[in-house]
């Protein structure tokens, strides 16, 4: 797991971008994911490395995560998705607790 600054890739730069996955521990596929908004110098910076898979922060999955080698999150992606975990565990001990109550 990688934290990338976008404010790096500003101005597109794909030679930097590979240098960037170059140096990431280990090996395989990587998925990069990034927020819809202020992040476009970095999509377009990694989004033609082989071996490189860029999805918006509003759809990646758990299947895209769990079958990446190697994940890339901006911070702005990585709150987005963690906001969306404590959501989701909010809403499901809501349930669990409903169910609890009307036993």
């Amino acid at each position: 797991l990688a934290v990338v600054d976008p404010a790096g890739f500003a101005e597109p730069s794909t030679k930097k971008a590979a240098a960037a996955v170059a140096k990431l521990d280990g090996e395989g596929s990587v998925l990069l994911v990034l927020s819809r908004e202020g992040e476009e110098g970095c999509l377009k910076s990694f989004r033609n490395l082989r071996g490189v898979k860029v999805l918006p922060d509003d759809q990646v999955g758990i299947a895209d995560i769990v079958g990446a080698a190697r994940l890339v999150l901006s911070q702005s992606a990585l709150e987005t998705l963690t906001g969306r975990a404590v959501a989701r565990d909010r809403a499901s001990a809501e349930h669990r607790a409903g169910e609890a109550a009307a036993k």
